[in-house]
């Protein structure tokens, strides 16, 4: 799966989170649950992102380093 397409499952995530935030404020009777659950699913969506953001940012750094004899150096020199 590529990071579009979690990034995108991320948006999806998020707009599910507002539709139940917006039926909680509509259902008083069910509010405290949906507001939960609501919750849950941003801080999910929220998680996802992060671990995608930081996968693609070692993705790219690993495709930018190179070996030389001195250590792991990225292009623009520094070790790492």
């Amino acid at each position: 799966m590529s990071a579009t397409t979690i990034l995108l499952e991320v948006q999806k995530l998020n707009d599910v989170s507002d539709r139940l935030r917006s039926l909680a404020w509509q259902h008083p009777v069910v509010s405290e649950g949906l507001l939960a659950i609501s919750s849950h699913v941003r801080n999910s969506a929220t998680k996802l992102e992060e671990l995608s953001t930081t996968q693609m940012s070692h993705a790219a750094m690993k495709d930018s380093t190179i070996w030389s004899g001195e250590g792991l150096r990225c292009h623009s020199g520094r070790l790492w």
